[in-house]
């Protein structure tokens, strides 16, 4: 998956399978709901990406699909500093004044009600906490 920073456009590349090399932005949602039944058998932390992807691209799609939605990431999840700040697009050593400006971007692009996802936000929300809260621990 990629996430462009400027124009909070998401795509990514199937990795295995059928549609192996593709782009999710080329796909129909037939082909996506299938690519999606096969990374819950067989890939499930690709299952979130997919979703949120779908959540973004066609909203209604869960009407579409048959099965029950995968329950969301357990709040608090593990996120380790190299994530936190991959999500947010930051280098290494990035100051709290820089961690609040890309999560305000982001959110600005990815939030709900901004037609993102909840996983994505969430996510997002994750990686200011640890980043904010190292910051406050550990002085940098």
């Amino acid at each position: 998956m990629r996430l462009d920073r400027r124009t909070g456009r998401v795509d990514g590349t199937v990795r295995r399978g059928r549609h192996e090399g593709q782009l999710l932005s080329r796909l129909g949602l037939p082909a996506l709901l299938e690519l999606l039944e096969t990374a819950r058998r067989d890939d499930p932390p690709s299952v979130d990406l997919l979703e949120a992807y779908l959540d973004r691209r066609e909203p209604d799609w869960r009407r579409s699909a048959a099965g029950a939605r995968a329950p969301p990431p357990p709040a608090g999840a593990a996120m380790d500093e190299a994530t936190a700040l991959g999500i947010l697009g930051l280098p290494a050593g990035a100051s709290a004044d820089e961690v609040k400006a890309a999560h305000r971007r982001l959110m600005a692009k990815l939030h709900p009600d901004h037609g993102g996802s909840t996983y994505l936000a969430s996510q997002i929300n994750q990686a200011k906490d640890f980043l904010l809260g190292r910051a406050r621990v550990g002085g940098s």
